[in-house]
């Protein structure tokens, strides 16, 4: 069963959608808020290695469809990768009328999401998470950016995506790294916003319990991040709630060049 989500901000509104095996049916959703000739899915090679050809067939019925493929890591959301997507996306022929799709976690997303806004001054991203921290957090509420060897995130812009596909399904391929390294945030918004749901989560009993109900714990992580995102767009006020852990975090990225721990884990010792 599918759950959706309705996100209003001036001037735009969109829907997650969020179920089990819905990235299948990719295509179906797509056209019903898009009708573009060309879509390039940007990805990287993990992600790429489980999903990018059952998105790429599914999305072939309805445009034409190019895949740009990138390392995985914190150290690709830089300068010189987003040139790369630039460059990928002129050669492919893309107008302002066609569509980026990002396909990976919040890397990806945020690179693609980026990337998206500035190419012709704005055309259509679509966001389909595949990590337990981009389905809760950074898929959703148009936040985009790159990291620069001044700081992370330091360069970007606030643009919403036209929609959001969650398959929580794709969880089921993510390393246990990288799993915990989500629960950070959905930890965390039960630390700001819900104590029912910081209560679920200490009593839950390893992984697989909290497998067994991820799609309400990522719905309710999403309806959270929509409703600060709904009241405060652009981060000046109760927005700030949800960086909550992520100043001190973001300095332990920095400081261990990107490479030493994963976001989530610095969101935790942030958070501590």
């Amino acid at each position: 069963m599918m759950k959706t989500l309705h996100v209003t901000v001036p001037n735009h509104e969109y829907d997650i959608l969020i179920g089990k095996n819905i990235l299948n049916q990719a295509a179906e959703y797509v056209k019903n808020v898009s009708n573009p000739a060309k879509i390039m899915i940007v990805t990287d090679e993990n992600v790429n290695r489980f999903y990018g050809e059952r998105l790429i067939n599914s999305l072939k019925q309805i445009a034409e469809v190019k895949t740009v493929v990138l390392p995985a890591g914190e150290t690709t959301k830089s300068l010189d990768f987003l040139k790369q997507l630039y460059d990928a996306a002129f050669d492919f022929g893309m107008t302002r009328a066609d569509l980026m799709v990002a396909l990976g976690g919040g890397v990806v997303g945020d690179l693609a999401g980026f990337c998206a806004s500035t190419l012709f001054r704005g055309v259509d991203v679509i966001q389909i998470p595949t990590t337990l921290l981009a389905q809760v957090d950074s898929s959703v509420g148009g936040k985009t950016a790159i990291d620069v060897p001044q700081g992370k995130n330091l360069v970007g812009t606030f643009y919403q995506p036209k929609q959001v596909i969650i398959d929580t399904e794709t969880l089921k391929t993510l390393p246990g790294k990288e799993f915990a390294s989500g629960l950070a945030e959905v930890i965390k918004y039960g630390a700001i916003w819900d104590k029912a749901l910081f209560s679920r989560l200490e009593k839950a009993e390893g992984k697989d319990v909290l497998m067994e109900n991820i799609a309400d714990i990522v719905f309710t992580c999403c309806d959270i991040k929509r409703r600060g995102v709904e009241k405060d767009e652009h981060d000046t006020g109760l927005r700030m709630i949800l960086n909550f852990g992520h100043t001190a975090g973001h300095i332990v990225e920095k400081a261990y060049h990107y490479t030493g721990y994963t976001h989530g884990q610095a969101v935790a010792f942030g958070m501590i």
